[in-house]
């Protein structure tokens, strides 16, 4: 077994535990699950950011959503041996639900869904913020 099939398979653990802890997933999107690290705000303001743990049966990531006058998506790696890939995309929205999260996945996947092999991408994203 290679070492990233190890860091996989421990990564799934992990999440299988939050999963567990959380009481399931907060939101399921196709073969995503998400759990909720911050509770949501009915007023979101510029700066606001939001993360979710998000696994699609492949690799675990950490979704960060921030409010921001511009748009930008961006992934990177943390260093080490315990990597996590980091997705983070910035726009501006006023309400952050499932189909707004939904679109925001859709347009990750439509661009390729980035790897271990990945250390940074920046892109920009087509997100229909008037959900």
């Amino acid at each position: 077994m290679s070492i990233r099939s190890r860091i996989r398979k421990k990564q799934r653990r992990d999440f299988e535990s939050r999963l567990s802890w959380n009481q399931g997933a907060d939101r399921e999107i196709r073969d995503w699950k998400l759990i909720d690290i911050h509770e949501i705000p009915s007023k979101i303001n510029i700066g606001d950011e939001f993360d979710f743990w998000c696994h699609n049966k492949q690799e675990l990531y950490l979704l960060r959503i921030r409010k921001s006058e511009t748009v930008k998506c961006s992934v990177t790696k943390s260093q080490g041996r315990d990597t996590v890939i980091y997705l983070v995309v910035e726009f501006n929205f006023e309400n952050l639900n499932n189909e707004l999260i939904k679109s925001i996945i859709d347009q990750i996947e439509k661009r390729g869904v980035p790897d271990w092999e990945v250390n940074k991408i920046n892109s920009e994203l087509n997100i229909d913020n008037t959900m």
